[in-house]
């Protein structure tokens, strides 16, 4: 269902009305549902599309979304990696061994703290995954509509921090366990996918997992 009727012009805040631990989902939002890695019918499937999607964010002549991810795995040296899966972070996700600056070449400077510190002396394999995205908001938030409120911590304390609010009607939906945000970014004029940002929020304050779990 939709956080909103159509009616009226509700002003929403970005989280609700109860503030508490959210999720902020950068997702590609294609106009086909076959285009949505959910639906791909097997993982050589899914790596086809996800060098299309690449390939739509690289595309762009137009000033288009900025994307900088990064990915690395670890292995320990008493295990080795299939060579199926060296072909396709190479040729499909663009990826290569070498050493680099992982926190800050790839990201822009913007991610200083992505592989927990200190790591296991039991810990054979590790997958980590740092994400950039900037775009234009179709509708930007106006920043003096800046309002300071709670937010909750999964450790039961809270924390003042500012929000962003609109008085513009947003596309909310609500489910079980948690309540959706999307907000739409700009198009450019030469790409035909449509980007937005999820924003998820729990039904409770400690309801993070359960939304994880679904």
């Amino acid at each position: 269902m939709r956080g909103w009727n159509g009616g009226g012009n509700p002003r929403v805040g970005i989280v609700g009305g109860r503030p508490n631990a959210l999720m902020s989902i950068p997702f590609a939002c294609c106009r086909m549902a076959k285009d949505l890695a959910l639906d791909a019918k097997n993982l050589n499937d899914l790596n086809s599309i996800a060098m299309k999607f690449i390939e739509t964010l690289t595309g762009s002549t137009d000033g288009g979304p900025i994307l900088s991810f990064v990915g690395g795995a670890w292995v320990d040296h008493s295990c080795t990696l299939k060579p199926t899966f060296m072909t396709v972070a190479e040729e499909i996700y663009k990826t290569k061994a070498e050493s680099v600056d992982f926190q800050n070449k790839s990201t822009n400077g913007l991610i200083k703290s992505v592989i927990p510190n200190p790591l296991t002396p039991t810990m054979v394999f590790m997958l980590a995954n740092a994400l950039y995205f900037k775009g234009r908001w179709r509708e930007p938030f106006d920043k003096s509509a800046t309002k300071d409120s709670k937010f909750s911590l999964l450790d039961g304390n809270s924390v003042e921090i500012p929000f962003m609010t609109s008085p513009a009607r947003q596309r909310i939906d609500t489910f079980k366990y948690f309540k959706e945000l999307g907000l739409p970014r700009e198009r450019s004029k030469d790409n035909k996918a449509t980007f937005s940002m999820y924003i998820i929020l729990p039904n409770k304050v400690d309801g993070l997992w359960p939304v994880i779990e679904q």
